[in-house]
């Protein structure tokens, strides 16, 4: 009885308990496949090569970007040795200037994948944080709408069309009065799918929605699905992501995109519109004759820094909506160097008497007072998380499903789900490896080469026109 009370609500009805406890029964005799999601940046890649050491598993890639090839920087794809150590699949598989690969191809494939891993007696472990592919797989796919290679290039040019007006809301009043229930399943900003309904109920003179009504391919009743997100309390998670991006310009990004320019990478390309190969690409093909300057170097860093945190905003605001995904602290996190809560000086606080300046230093000592909090509660959570994330998920893994779910802590679970858009927005960007205008001076010179580089042996790079630009209008 204790059990029962505690994994159903009171008034949960008897016969509702029963089939909870015979579905999950059933579910504990299927084969199972771990899922291991999160942020960019996070770490996924060393914990999940750890667990599939442990679980004898095999690893399928579930990242937008590390399916193309070449591309190894910007999308932090694993280490030769890495791929020594574990068998990694959906991994490099794609040419880079490939537009018409999808979630349906990557479901096709993923599913022949699992099915092999577990017919030869390995464990499936699915890693990466594209929530779409993840989705499709854990729990079906249902959109099923048959679009050609062209048709597929005029969404593109709806969304590119859409991106460029950057109002969303009006877009999605529109299709709100064609199509609500397609409006309705948008996550905020996902303009692709956004486009995608738009044309299907425009041109194609159907409602999206009834495409979708059913999920046609699923294998969710043939699998028992463990998902994990790995995240990071808000502060610690927001340098994370400022410092991994400084450290992908250090690695080599920039030299990276040159190469991929010269051997033919189309700049208006789906992978070149990848966060880091963007902002590259962007500051690369400015006009020769403007200078790229220490200003707009630092605005590269920060332009990289942004786009990646609101990136990591979008993962959190997709898979925060699947109940079955059990968050945690990623433990032991990716080296990273602390901010320290910075303090009001004594001049500041002569300010803060002062009422023209009273409120400002206020504000200020208001936000000091909210790092000061956070980094106490970071500490907190560091002493009590003392077991790594990597048997966490062994343990949770090899529980069964009703075990699984009765042993999650859902209060700490939402503290990590609550994230708010302006502090995300307003971060202090704390540059690390680029602190100084002397430190960038190098930066600012490689930029300039790789450009004058870039001038000399590709031109055309800098005429070129995005193929996608021209359409009909949305609106209409």
């Amino acid at each position: 009885m204790y059990f029962v009370r505690r994994f159903c609500s009171s008034t949960t009805t008897t016969t509702t308990i029963t089939q909870n406890l015979v579905n999950n029964a059933a579910r504990d005799t299927l084969p199972k496949v771990l899922v291991i999601a999160g942020p960019t940046g996070i770490g996924k890649t060393e914990i999940s090569i750890k667990v599939a050491e442990k679980l004898n598993g095999e690893i399928i890639c579930a990242d937008s970007i590390q399916v193309y090839k070449n591309l190894q920087i910007g999308s932090n794809k694993i280490t030769v040795q890495q791929q020594k150590q574990i068998k990694h699949h959906m991994f490099d598989i794609l040419d880079v200037n490939e537009e018409h690969f999808n979630a349906q191809k990557y479901f096709i494939q993923t599913v022949d994948t699992i099915k092999d891993i577990v017919s030869r007696g390995k464990t499936p472990i699915i890693v990466g944080g594209c929530g779409f592919y993840i989705e499709c797989v854990v729990k079906g796919l249902h959109d099923q709408v048959s679009l050609t290679n062209e048709e597929r290039d005029e969404i593109k040019k709806i969304e590119i069309k859409l991106k460029e007006k950057e109002n969303w809301i009006d877009a999605l009043n529109k299709l709100k009065e064609l199509d609500p229930e397609s409006a309705n399943r948008l996550v905020k900003n996902d303009y692709y799918r956004l486009a995608k309904s738009l044309y299907i109920n425009s041109v194609k003179g159907e409602r999206y929605s009834s495409y979708i009504q059913e999920k046609q391919l699923s294998i969710a009743d043939q699998y028992d699905f463990r998902s994990f997100y790995l995240t990071a309390p808000r502060t610690v998670l927001m340098e994370i992501l400022n410092q991994r991006s400084e450290k992908m310009i250090a690695q080599g990004i920039i030299q990276e995109t040159v190469e991929m320019l010269m051997k033919g990478w189309n700049p208006f390309s789906r992978s070149s519109q990848s966060i880091g190969y963007r902002e590259t690409i962007d500051i690369l093909l400015q006009p020769p004759t403007r200078i790229i300057d220490d200003e707009k170097t630092a605005q590269f860093i920060r332009d990289f820094q942004s786009a990646t945190r609101i990136y990591s905003r979008r993962q959190q605001t997709w898979f925060k909506r699947d109940a079955n995904m059990e968050w945690i602290i990623a433990n032991p996190l990716p080296n990273f160097e602390p901010v320290p809560p910075p303090k009001l000086s004594k001049r500041q606080l002569k300010k803060a008497n002062n009422p023209l300046f009273r409120k400002e230093i206020l504000l200020k000592q208001e936000e000091y007072n909210r790092i000061e909090r956070e980094e106490r509660e970071n500490k907190r959570l560091k002493e009590e998380n003392t077991i790594s994330s990597v048997d966490h998920i062994i343990k949770s893994f090899n529980q069964s499903y009703s075990i699984f779910q009765m042993n999650r802590n859902r209060e700490e679970e939402d503290k990590l789900k609550v994230y708010s858009k302006q502090e995300s927005k307003t971060y202090p960007q704390k540059f690390r490896i680029f602190e100084t205008p002397d430190l960038r001076k190098n930066l600012v010179k490689a930029l300039n080469s790789a450009r004058a580089y870039l001038s000399r042996n590709k031109p055309e790079l800098f005429t070129m026109k995005n193929p996608f630009t021209k359409t009909f209008n949305p609106d209409e």
